[in-house]
């Protein structure tokens, strides 16, 4: 496999002549943050070759101690002792519901409003999720019913159809929002964007000037800016 990536890698390189860039990140991100990135990042570059890749945080570790990306970003945590985990954003879970839903006229909604309602929510191993539950015990909230999915765009999905309230990260509720209600959770649930490099070599300059238009473009997030 290493064998096949270097010479993929050269192929590139001999192609391109400018070199390329690996980037790894999870769904929900790739979704959201990755397109208005990249877009911005190939017309600076537009004759370097671009690798992303969507995975799981687990492939997102593995990839990065491996040497296959340049650059990681998930919102879930990167447990290694050789891998340095950069948070470039810090925000909160969302509610995202359909705009007819008797709850969408709300400014924002507290964790008892959700009882006895039929909640869109990821699965049981993700960090969010891990919070959310926590809440509702908490607050001794039981739902209706839920509908426990992998991707946070399948909850956007669904809840545009008018299956449930769903809990996301705002980034993917972000992308929904002209199909959605979008609403601040309480109490709050914290979400973190970070970043990590990888420890397999320093960063080429293509690759920092990459990890600057992320920064940018966090800065900016909920703005209404373009990269």
């Amino acid at each position: 496999l290493g064998l096949d990536r270097i010479e993929q890698s050269v192929a590139v390189m001999r192609k391109s002549g400018a070199g390329s860039l690996r980037v790894g990140c999870t769904p929900a991100l790739g979704l959201s943050v990755m397109p208005p990135v990249v877009h911005a990042f190939s017309r600076r570059y537009p004759q370097v070759h671009v690798n992303l890749q969507t995975v799981g945080s687990h492939a997102l570790r593995e990839g990065l101690l491996y040497g296959l990306y340049d650059v990681a970003l998930t919102t879930s945590g990167i447990s290694d002792p050789q891998i340095e985990a950069v948070p470039l954003h810090r925000s909160d879970a969302v509610c995202v519901l359909h705009p007819g839903h008797p709850l969408a006229n709300r400014a924002s909604l507290h964790v008892r409003d959700l009882k006895d309602q039929v909640l869109l929510t990821l699965n049981a191993d993700d960090e969010i999720h891990q919070q959310f539950l926590g809440t509702l015990q908490q607050h001794r909230v039981e739902a209706a019913a839920t509908v426990e999915t992998t991707y946070s765009v399948t909850i956007c999905m669904m809840a545009a159809q008018g299956t449930g309230i769903g809990i996301v990260n705002p980034y993917v509720a972000s992308v929904f929002a002209r199909d959605l209600k979008v609403l601040p959770l309480r109490p709050r649930c914290p979400v973190e964007a970070s970043m990590a490099l990888s420890p397999q070599s320093a960063p080429s300059a293509i690759a920092e000037d990459f990890v600057g238009l992320l920064k940018a473009y966090f800065r900016d997030f909920g703005k209404g800016k373009a990269l």
